[in-house]
């Protein structure tokens, strides 16, 4: 399914691959980490996840969007 559990002593975390559907999680823990992004920029990426040139990856403590990370293997 794509989906990794863990059962650690914080908590039970979930990292799946990002979909569009997330985009609002994205957007929530950017802007937790005070990171600014271009309007569109998480669809972007996963156009580009589409494309096979980039992985995103979001990770959960339960039900709670925590982080995500992109893999990006075509660098420009």
């Amino acid at each position: 399914t794509g989906i990794i559990n863990t059962d650690q002593p914080w908590g039970n975390m979930i990292i799946r691959k990002a979909e569009e559907s997330d985009i609002p999680q994205l957007e929530y823990i950017a802007q937790a980490m005070s990171a600014t992004h271009a309007s569109g920029y998480f669809a972007t990426c996963l156009q580009e996840q589409e494309k096979g040139n980039r992985a995103v990856f979001l990770a959960f403590d339960e039900q709670t969007p925590i982080a995500y990370v992109q893999i990006n293997w075509r660098p420009i």
